[in-house]
């Protein structure tokens, strides 16, 4: 079974690849769904084949590499210097959820997923939200951070008194870094 599926991944971007270099038909967006990001923008996307999609991530994003994101663009090397004990590179499916809207901001966001129909139902909820309940509202609280100082070879009932008097002082001076 694992070869089978390698094989028909390996014929899969086999075409992709002999499709970039004949080139795919441009998908023309206009400059207010380019800046917008409506669900307008995106109606039909799951439609498209990848070629025309990346085509239209293009018009949006003119820097996009599309080799980047048929190859997956990272290498053993560069992941190595990305985390800790690296030991390979796993390939995941790259989507795009779309129809996202967080605090008043239109988003897509890349989703990289093995389970079939998590990016779909992702967009689908986020479009409802969107147009139903004004997209998703988010906050958060300020950072919280405590610290510990360790004082050694001290005399500790001289150091716990200034440091009590001094505790205001020090509180500030933290707070401002």
């Amino acid at each position: 079974k694992m070869e089978s599926f390698l094989r028909r991944l390996s014929l899969h971007k086999n075409h992709i690849e002999s499709k970039l270099s004949t080139g795919v038909k441009h998908i023309e967006i206009n400059e207010a769904e380019r800046t917008n990001n409506t669900s307008s923008s995106w109606s039909g996307f799951h439609k498209k084949s990848i070629l025309e999609r990346i085509e239209m991530l293009k018009k949006i994003h003119p820097t996009l590499s599309e080799e980047v994101l048929i190859s997956g663009g990272l290498s053993i090397d560069k992941a190595n210097m990305m985390i800790e004990n690296c030991i390979g590179i796993v390939q995941l499916p790259l989507g795009l959820g779309l129809n996202f809207e967080i605090n008043g901001e239109k988003y897509t966001i890349p989703m990289a997923v093995e389970e079939p129909s998590v990016v779909a139902a992702a967009s689908s909820a986020a479009k409802f939200i969107s147009e139903k309940g004004g997209g998703f509202k988010t906050f958060s609280t300020a950072p919280i951070m405590i610290a510990q100082i360790q004082i050694i070879g001290v005399n500790y009932d001289i150091v716990r008194y200034t440091l009590e008097q001094k505790k205001k002082d020090i509180i500030v001076e933290a707070n401002s870094h």
